[in-house]
């Protein structure tokens, strides 16, 4: 699968004269600053896109040592043991040519090193507004180095214009952490993955896909669509996930809005629109998260045959670019024993995590749910920074359910100082493989503020079950496929943008043994829902290939087992189109004198995880 890169970093660090001062430790600033830089490289993701530029000596002195690139950890090392401080510091001029490096759209981020303040008459606050004004998706974060009061001010100024955090380093290790973590952020990002694809603007030219991951590029404007088909077989239920994001600095509004339709072949009009929104006014990354669901039925909207997918811009006024639109497409199988099959749970159970209390195991989570590393029992440590969210993958089965853990310490006193009044709240939840919340209660998420003490919270989801979809409420409606669960955790602030990092351990437990596995009729060799996500969970014993003359009963509706039509979440319908999905399946319905409907289309909450 291709992957797209989370973002770019440029490092602009001071080598003018006073690097060559102590650090504090007996050491020079400049040995500092290179063993921060050897440590920040040995942790950064593989083919992360990291540059280096350094300022220092006359007043146009800056030398481009590596553009943001996949990283050659080997040559960075050597650029930087090179390095040998001379001269002023010229930092407006500085970032003027480090916002040059990029080498292509999407996330760019300038981590500004510097032990001092403008020397060449520069006005580097007005430079890093006018680079965060330009639409060109440049972040400034500044790390001083044993700065005064003076100095640190011009630098927390540089870092608001440019949209970006500050932070303070009194030593070498304070130092290395600082640059750490601002390049973790900077490079975990929004970090799409998925088989590159072209969708189209009209629906007649749509690519075909098969079920998988699939990644492509939603350009900006008003009304702008893209299409993707794809062949629903008989009985068989599709699931399409879409994913769109956006990613604004720091204190910089983050706002996205789209919708998603699924069009029928006979192109009378979509079988039901939802409309999506987040709006982040503090920055940060934002998505928008859809899902539909049709199942092949009786109707002109569930009819076997092929279906479009169209995807809008709606409401995204603020985004000057591309984003990254990843879809996911899962086409089940028709399940052959259904009445056999566990009926579908009742409602959320909150079970701790059976784990032992051993030493977390540090681990970085991702910025997108698609790549998130996977976790087996155990503990887990992340430290995540406001503005970053991080995804964490977990296998479930069928009979399987995913408790977890989240535990936050009390921030320090210095912490909250930082904070300035600004409120630091957390959220975290458990998503589905087709990307809703599956934790129950009325957000589906947990949400808290931080402050001076410790918070915990215990998560649950139901076992993943077949029947799950005969279920009225949305968390067990939502658990119905196995696959890959994802644990989501938020840091974000109400207002301003400062640099807290707080650390944050995961326990996590897969409870129970895999059960209610169907018996699948794969007339089309797609393989069921686990393969199809990379997984192999489903025994070949229960994958069978009916023969031409077979008929496979179909599954259950979305609404509970009965004689009455099955009823629908709520969806709009476009204009001109043939309206709600709930009016479409009374009118097929009646016209055709059916009185069971075996289709649904479901798009619920038109918000992604990342609105809090």
């Amino acid at each position: 699968m291709a992957r797209e890169p989370a973002g770019q970093l440029v490092v602009l660090l001071d080598v003018s004269g006073s690097m060559e001062e102590s650090d504090g430790s007996g050491s020079t600033r400049i040995a500092a600053a290179r063993k921060a830089l050897d440590g920040m490289v040995a942790a950064a993701p593989e083919g992360a896109l990291v540059g280096l530029r350094s300022y220092g000596g006359g007043c146009q002195d800056t030398e481009l040592h590596m553009r943001p690139s996949p990283l050659d950890r080997d040559r960075f090392k050597s650029e930087v043991a090179g390095l040998r401080p001379q001269g002023d510091t010229p930092i407006a001029y500085a970032l003027k040519q480090a916002a040059k490096d990029f080498t292509s759209d999407g996330q760019k981020t300038i981590l500004l090193v510097s032990d001092g303040e403008e020397t060449c008459g520069g006005d580097p606050v007005a430079t890093a507004r006018r680079l965060a004004g330009q639409g060109i998706g440049v972040r400034v974060d500044v790390v001083g180095f044993r700065v005064g009061n003076a100095t640190r001010s011009q630098l927390v100024r540089i870092s608001k214009a440019g949209g970006g955090s500050y932070a303070d380093a009194q030593n070498g290790d304070e130092l290395a952490g600082r640059m750490r973590r601002l390049a973790q952020r900077a490079l975990r990002g929004q970090s799409p993955v998925g088989i590159p694809v072209n969708g189209t603007a009209d629906r007649a030219s749509a690519p075909v896909l098969k079920p998988g991951a699939y990644l492509d590029e939603m350009p900006p404007g008003p009304d702008v669509k893209r299409h993707y088909a794809f062949d629903l077989p008989a009985g068989a239920t599709a699931y399409v996930g879409l994913r769109i994001g956006v990613t604004a600095p720091p204190g910089a509004r983050a706002l996205i809005g789209e919708s998603l339709a699924i069009w029928p072949q006979s192109g009378s009009g979509p079988c039901g629109t939802q409309d999506f929104l987040t709006d982040l006014p503090t920055g940060g990354s934002a998505f928008v998260v859809g899902q539909g669901q049709i199942t092949e039925g009786s109707g002109p909207c569930e009819a076997a045959g092929r279906f479009t997918i169209e995807v809008t811009n709606k409401g995204d006024q603020v985004r000057g670019s591309t984003a990254p639109l990843e879809l996911n497409l899962v086409i089940e199988p028709p399940a052959t024993d259904v009445a056999a099959l566990p009926g579908p749970a009742t409602g959320a159970e909150t079970a701790e995590p059976q784990v032992a209390q051993a030493e977390p195991v540090p681990v970085t989570g991702s910025g997108s749910y698609g790549d998130g590393p996977v976790l087996a029992d155990g503990r887990y440590t992340d430290t995540v920074i406001p503005g970053e969210e991080a995804y964490f993958r977990v296998p479930l089965n069928y009979g399987q359910r995913l408790a977890y853990r989240i535990e936050v310490p009390a921030l320090p006193e210095a912490d909250r100082a930082a904070l300035d009044g600004a409120r630091l709240q957390l959220s975290s939840s458990i998503l589905s493989p087709e990307n809703p919340r599956v934790l129950g209660g009325g957000d589906q998420a947990w949400r808290v503020t931080l402050g001076d003490r410790p918070q915990s919270f215990t998560g649950t989801s139901v076992p993943v079950n077949y029947r799950n979809r005969e279920s009225d409420q949305d968390h067990v409606k939502d658990t119905t496929l196995p696959g890959y669960y994802k644990l989501w955790v938020r840091l974000f602030t109400d207002r301003g943008n400062p640099y807290v990092e707080v650390p944050v351990t995961l326990t996590v437990d897969v409870q129970g043994e895999p059960a209610g596995v169907p018996t699948y009729a794969d007339a089309m060799g797609h393989g069921p829902p686990d393969r199809q996500q990379g997984l192999s969970l489903t025994p070949e014993a229960r994958i069978v290939t009916p023969s031409p003359s077979a008929t496979a009963s179909p599954p259950p509706s979305s609404g509970p087992p009965s004689s009455a039509p099955a009823t629908t979440a709520v969806a709009t319908g476009s204009p001109g189109s043939s309206g709600v999905l709930p009016l479409l399946l009374a009118l097929a319905t009646a016209a055709l004198a059916v009185v069971t409907a075996f289709a649904i289309w479901m798009v619920r909450r038109g918000r992604g995880p990342s609105g809090g």
